[in-house]
């Protein structure tokens, strides 16, 4: 999984070919849920590096997963 959204395959999509989509309740909707996944990815990373406890980093895997579900 990237942890930066401008590397992924969707954002790429979405930014090129997805334009033509723009306007689209399900296309518009995409963005926010997008941009906070890929940050709570990079919340996870950064509190491993730090040394979280498990607790810690199971709770932001749930907001990953959240944010995912709404992306897909």
């Amino acid at each position: 999984v990237s942890i930066t959204e401008g590397e992924c395959d969707l954002d790429r999509w979405y930014r090129e070919q997805g334009r033509v989509f723009r306007g689209m309740a399900a296309y518009d909707a995409l963005d926010r849920p997008h941009r906070l996944f890929h940050a709570v990815c990079r919340e996870i990373v950064e509190a491993v590096d730090k040394g979280a406890n498990l607790a810690e980093i199971v709770d932001r895997l749930r907001h990953m997963m959240q944010w995912s579900g709404e992306v897909l």
